[in-house]
């Protein structure tokens, strides 16, 4: 049986710099992990620019993911495991399968 949450990271723009550490890399890592305690799901997350709308460049990293049996609890304690450059600007929205809305969670505040 599918239980599916699907997952919004928000964080600020400085950490996409390419002189910077990725935490996407780290993020997508642990999710794709053979070796963690759940095994891999198969997936990442994934940038959301090219589906949005306007007329500018957003300047907001947005990035989507939708998981199977997912455990949220884990995956923030991995975000904060991450390397950020500005932590306190990281924000998590999830919304599980029959969630009627989304739950935001900011790891660090």
């Amino acid at each position: 049986m599918s239980w599916v949450t699907n997952v919004i990271l928000l964080f600020h723009i400085q950490d996409t710099y390419p002189s910077k550490p990725n935490p996407i890399v780290e993020i997508n890592n642990w999710l794709e992990d053979e070796d963690n305690d759940y095994g891999p799901f198969r997936g990442n997350v994934a940038k959301c620019d090219a589906c949005c709308g306007g007329y500018r460049v957003g300047e907001t990293p947005v990035y989507f993911g939708a998981f199977n049996h997912f455990p949220i609890d884990d995956f923030v304690e991995m975000i904060k495991k991450a390397k950020w450059s500005a932590p306190e600007a990281v924000q998590i929205l999830y919304k599980g399968q029959e969630d009627d809305k989304f739950t935001m969670i900011e790891p660090f505040a």
